[in-house]
């Protein structure tokens, strides 16, 4: 059976960038296989743009 990804995930860290995430905040992730490969999301941040992430800084 194939494993779906979660669509949704909640910052735990903001990486630096304060204006785009919001920790404690839970975000939409979009599919992305060569991110995924590097140990990266890609999530839509505050402003509407979708950008990638650190896994780590994310609950899946």
């Amino acid at each position: 059976m194939k494993r779906l990804a979660a669509r949704y995930v909640l910052c735990l860290d903001d990486c630096g960038y304060p204006e785009s995430l919001a920790v404690g905040k839970v975000y939409h992730r979009l599919a992305d296989r060569e991110g995924a490969r590097s140990g990266l999301i890609r999530v839509v941040d505050e402003t509407g743009e979708d950008y990638l992430s650190s896994a780590k800084a994310k609950v899946l």
